[in-house]
């Protein structure tokens, strides 16, 4: 990955027409070169999240720990009617804000714009004790791993890049790479043996490689590949889920 600013893409020249599959960095395509990102994006992941609320017939509450949400402009030009709350720094609303916010005529979607645990753990707690009174539901813009049983109760809402479902096949992938390596795989031998896997595949096909990405969506043991062509050098892969917490149910997709 070169994702930081710091970090500099190594350049590649070639007299050849060349497809690069990118896996989370800066790399800017050449004239002779495509990149296909393939995983996707944060910003892809908060955009469809918050389409999918917009397709709802609930309100949406937006609650942060700073003086402007860290995605208000995202939020406000997908849902313009969002209303805004701000906790304090331990995740504290200010007295009857946040009863006097909801509404009991309709679901409301709290979306949570902070990245602070203490900030969850206080405002979800605020959130379960209205639940008596009011229809709620949690949502997260990003995937995060905090506490299970808040996301059950206040049925979470969140985008994922792999199928939290799909425990089989990540636990096989796990067992075979701790035969073969000795060590538990990263983050990035998961994504990486995903993404070679995907191309090999392809590459294999009676049909051009460009051809199978414009045409095939395809899933393997933690990722989703669902390429769209963001301009003509660049193809973006948006096979994102959007997940909720199900009660005691386990997870359903919902889009």
């Amino acid at each position: 990955p070169f994702l930081d600013n710091a970090s500099h893409y190594p350049a590649i020249t070639s007299n050849e027409n060349l497809s690069i599959i990118d896996i989370e960095s800066n790399i800017i395509p050449k004239d002779s070169s495509k990149v296909y990102q393939s995983i996707p994006s944060d910003n892809f992941q908060k955009t469809k999240t918050l389409n999918y609320l917009a397709t709802q017939n609930a309100q949406v509450i937006v609650v942060s720990d700073l003086e402007e949400a860290r995605n208000k402009n995202l939020i406000l030009n997908i849902i313009p009617n969002a209303k805004f709350l701000k906790v304090d720094k331990a995740g504290f609303f200010e007295a009857n804000a946040l009863e006097n916010t909801l509404r009991k005529d309709k679901l409301n979607y709290l979306v949570l714009d902070s990245e602070k645990t203490i900030v969850f753990l206080n405002s979800t707690t605020a959130l379960m004790s209205q639940l008596s009174d009011f229809n709620i539901q949690l949502v997260m813009l990003k995937q995060s791993e905090v506490s299970d049983m808040r996301y059950r109760v206040l049925r979470l809402i969140f985008p994922s890049i792999t199928d939290p479902r799909n425990k089989k096949g990540v636990n096989d992938f796990e067992r075979h790479y701790e035969d073969i390596f000795e060590s538990k795989p990263s983050r990035y031998s998961e994504l990486g043996f995903d993404v070679t896997l995907d191309i090999l595949l392809r590459l294999s096909q009676n049909s051009s490689f460009e051809n199978t990405i414009n045409t095939v969506i395809s899933e393997h043991p933690h990722l989703k590949f669902e390429y769209q062509k963001s301009n003509d050098s660049i193809y973006s892969n948006n096979g994102i889920r959007i997940m909720q917490y199900h009660s005691n149910e386990g997870l359903m997709e919902l889009d």
